[in-house]
């Protein structure tokens, strides 16, 4: 087959065969417009399409598990955050980026007892800690006047806030009827940011300071309430009566008083001269059912 010389190049040729197709050869010297009936060809590299279709395919599977998991794996099912509950029982709750539980996990035995069996995953973490809280009621664990403590926990400091929040406008619905104290802390923060008194007659929400304050002023009313009750109950007996009821009342009283203890000296006196009377009612009794003699030597004695 004769080839025409289309091109020419240092280290090939692109020569045009009679059966149309354009091939590379080696170049042998070769001008533009010759005509060679044989050439050493020059096979092409494999085309790069395929490679780039491949790579193009894994980059868009990628992307998409980058989406699968970003965007829907990531902040559904792995932990953003955390909230700590401490009654006796220890449970650390881990929960998404939005606010779904995807773990509990029992930090101490009576922890491990109230998450046993517990059904929580998917569901947002104020409603499992309000459930949890009741369970804990129902279980003993939870007693009337006791005391709950919840420990917000993220990098992210507005997840936290939003948190904390979500927790504070659900506890109350995990007391179960019972008085109940609950602390909302931050992770590593040295006092609570927020106090929620619960019990039967609804919730009512404190920062920590007014907490403190209230405190306070309760104990100061109970330090008086007692100071007064010191001194209602100090002895009065010297005071004058006020009115004439009073005095009736005053006199009433004493009256009584000694009558109780006349009542009680006759007894007594009664009771220490009964047996002498008795003997000598026995003596009196001999005498005379002696008859004469009897009167007789009492005479003779007499005499």
């Amino acid at each position: 087959m004769e080839y025409l010389v289309m091109e020419t190049h240092p280290a090939y040729a692109v020569v045009l065969g009679e059966d149309g197709a354009c091939l590379k050869a080696a170049n042998f010297g070769y001008q533009v417009g010759d005509r060679v009936g044989e050439i050493v060809a020059i096979k092409p590299a494999p085309a790069k399409t395929g490679l780039r279709k491949t790579l193009a395919v894994l980059a868009a599977a990628a992307a998409c598990l980058c989406i699968i998991f970003f965007g829907v794996y990531q902040p559904n099912y792995m932990g953003y955050g955390s909230v700590r509950m401490t009654i006796n029982p220890d449970v650390l709750i881990s929960v998404s980026r939005t606010d779904r539980v995807v773990k509990l996990k029992g930090l101490n035995d009576d922890g491990r007892a109230l998450i046993k069996g517990f059904d929580y995953k998917g569901r947002p973490e104020d409603a499992v800690a309000a459930e949890l809280m009741s369970r804990a009621s129902s279980l003993g664990y939870l007693k009337d006047g006791g005391s709950v403590k919840l420990t917000v926990s993220s990098r992210d400091s507005g997840w936290s806030a939003d948190a904390k929040d979500a927790l504070a406008e659900s506890m109350d619905g995990g007391v179960s009827g019972k008085s109940v104290t609950i602390y909302l802390s931050y992770a590593g923060a040295a006092e609570p940011d927020t106090v929620i008194a619960a019990g039967t007659g609804g919730s009512k929400t404190y920062t920590y300071a007014q907490w403190q304050a209230l405190q306070a002023q309760k104990a100061a009313q109970a330090g008086q309430s007692g100071s007064n009750a010191g001194q209602q109950t100090a002895p009065a007996q010297s005071a004058a009566p006020q009115t004439p009821e009073q005095w009736g009342q005053q006199q009433g009283d004493s009256w009584e008083t000694w009558g109780e203890g006349q009542g009680d000296s006759w007894e007594s006196w009664s009771k220490q001269y009964s047996s002498e009377w008795e003997d000598f009612g026995k003596s009196v009794d001999g005498l005379f059912s002696g008859g004469k003699s009897s009167i007789g030597n009492i005479i003779g004695r007499l005499g």
